[in-house]
Formats: C-alpha cells, structure tokens, sequence
C-alpha cells in the first residue's frame, strides 16, 4: 500500500541568515504491522531568510498606494467625465424641446 503525505512547515526566526538546510529525518510508526518507517525530505539546498518587515513590503497589496494612486487620478479622469456628462444632458433637453 502506497500512501503520500505532504506536510507544510513554516518557521519564524528572529534573524535573517542564509542558511544550508538540511534533509528532515521522519520517523512514522505503523501501528498495524508494528514497524518504523523512516523517510527523509527532499532536500532544497541553500534558502535566504529574509526578516518579516522586509517581506511585508515586499509582497503587501499596497493598498494605502493604492487609495493613494485613485486620489490623485480622480481629478483627471472626474473633471472631463463631469464636462462631458453636462454638455451631452444640455443638448439631449435642447433636441427633446425641439422635437415637440
């Protein structure tokens, strides 16, 4: 019987290094046949560890840019719309008048 399990572990360091990781070493115990089962993970090699505070600015939404970016685009896309928009209901009304 084949069986494959797949574990997610996830570490919090106080510093940040470049560190060589190892292969873990499983130790899973078979309780129908009574045996030991001893697998080892695939080894990744070299892995930076990079602070909290560095990986939050990296890969944070942004949204105070965001909200940011949309304030200061309004003006320029608001004022033309809003132009647009009375001159377009000022000639409708002056063609329904002239209709009937």
């Amino acid at each position: 019987m084949k069986c494959l399990l797949i574990f997610t572990l996830i570490t919090v360091l106080s510093s940040s290094l470049a560190d060589d990781l190892s292969p873990a070493r499983l130790l899973f115990h078979k309780r129908l046949l009574n045996k030991y089962l001893v697998c080892y993970s695939t080894e990744p090699g070299e892995a930076v560890i990079i602070p909290a505070k560095d990986f939050d600015r990296k890969f944070s939404p942004h949204t105070m840019d965001w909200a940011a970016f949309a304030v200061m685009t309004l003006p320029s896309l608001g004022i033309p719309f809003l132009l647009w928009y009375r001159s377009k209901s000022k000639y409708e009304s002056i063609s329904k008048h002239k209709k009937h």
